[in-house]
């Protein structure tokens, strides 16, 4: 599949089961931002508990990848999508998943942790340039990685692996196909941004109507959860649903597998 085919099929099997894959999103997602959302407007963020929250999101974005993953799989085998299968199947690999997200969770810290003694480090004066230094160095190689590794979770979901073997397939996979994996990623992200502006305009709208500076002032809390809790149901879908058709592509080129093999 090229670019461009992966974005239409993701959107057609978006639109064929919209409520399906909305509640996948929406079972584990939805609780997580609501989470952080609260967190962020009351507590407010620390080390120990940016770091806890980060794990939180990056483990329910592997749950909700792998359970579309399956989805997808029986969009295609049996034309019909169940939730709580979806979900059956992700949590019987909940360990090897878990583990890939400690292992995304641990490449984002290193790379946030490198900053941050980059910056330190530099002193006041040169705090600036060590840390763009820094930067050009870590997240390219952060990028380089977290795409060789993004079909873990897909491996660990339908091939069954554990962490360390399903995070060694995803490279392998991914081998020689790393600029067209980082492209459909990028382009699927955009797509969900793009998702996640159309939310935010008619809100926005409404806030200025009744007087309301959401720019300035930020959204009151009740506000701010539901277009969050919005959000986080409908945007990640796109990515998900894309990453999916990316893993299963990858192996029907590389192994000559069907769609109806592989989701069994």
């Amino acid at each position: 599949m090229g670019l461009s085919a992966i974005l239409n099929e993701s959107f057609r099997l978006y639109g064929r089961s919209f409520g399906a894959f909305l509640g996948i999103s929406a079972v584990v997602l939805v609780p997580a931002t609501a989470i952080q959302t609260v967190v962020s407007a009351t507590v407010g963020w620390g080390p120990v508990i940016g770091a806890a929250a980060n794990f939180g999101m990056i483990a329910a974005l592997v749950f909700a990848l792998a359970a579309m993953t399956v989805a997808v799989g029986q969009s295609y085998s049996i034309n019909n999508i169940s939730v709580g299968w979806s979900y059956r199947r992700a949590v019987r690999h909940s360990v090897p998943l878990v583990l890939v997200a400690l292992a995304f969770w641990l490449l984002w810290m290193g790379v946030q942790g490198a900053l941050l003694v980059a910056d330190r480090a530099g002193g006041t004066s040169m705090s600036l340039p060590a840390t763009v230094a820094v930067a050009a160095v870590l997240f390219p190689t952060f990028v380089v990685l977290a795409v060789h590794m993004v079909t873990a979770v897909q491996a660990a979901t339908i091939e069954g692996l554990p962490a360390p073997a399903a995070i060694g397939r995803s490279v392998h996979l991914v081998g020689g196909n790393a600029f067209r994996l980082l492209a459909a990623s990028l382009v699927l992200l955009a797509a969900a941004i793009g998702v996640g502006i159309v939310l935010m305009l008619p809100v926005m709208a409404a806030m200025a109507i009744v007087g309301v500076d959401a720019v300035g002032g930020g959204f009151p809390l009740p506000v701010e959860l539901v277009v969050a809790a919005a959000n986080a149901a409908l945007a990640p879908p796109v990515v998900g649903i894309g990453l999916s058709l990316v893993y299963y592509d990858l192996r029907v080129r590389k192994e000559g597998f069907d769609y109806e093999m592989l989701s069994t």
